[in-house]
């Protein structure tokens, strides 16, 4: 039988894993049975708890931009804390206006499931520089940004 984990089973499993690191080996006893338990007793196996199957894990594909519109999303949108996968393929899409170093941060972002404080921060960094770097390219081009 495959089951998941409720999010507040998740978070009781997390905090007594945390205990596994107790100086005490009966603390760590006792946390390594009460996470055996709260597993068993969810009906699930370890399996389920490290390959859950949450609907909200799998990407959905980005519908193809349509065909008369050369850059639908350039420049890329600020991202936001629900929307920031399509900044960043976005960014992927138009690379020659990003770094050596951008490209590989936006590339090592790209698969992750969130973005911690800090690498959101970053990106959002990316997406400015790189809308100045899109606007001083037209404007010597001579068109609009």
């Amino acid at each position: 039988m495959s089951a998941s984990l409720t999010p507040d089973q998740r978070q009781k499993l997390a905090r007594v894993l945390g205990l596994l690191g107790s100086g005490h080996s009966g603390e760590r006893d006792a946390a390594a049975l009460a996470a055996h338990r709260l597993v068993q007793g969810a009906g699930c196996t370890w399996f389920d708890v490290f390959e859950p199957k949450i609907a909200h894990h799998q990407r959905n594909p980005e519908p193809e931009p349509a065909g008369d519109d050369p850059e639908p999303d350039w420049p890329p949108p600020r991202p936001t804390y629900t929307s920031w996968r399509r900044t960043v393929a976005s960014l992927l899409s138009r690379s020659d206006l990003l770094t050596a170093w951008e490209i590989s941060f936006v590339q090592s972002i790209n698969e992750r499931y969130s973005l911690s404080e800090r690498q959101f921060e970053v990106l959002a960094d990316i997406v400015r520089r790189v809308a100045l770097r899109h606007a001083a390219g037209a404007r010597r081009r001579g068109g609009t940004s």
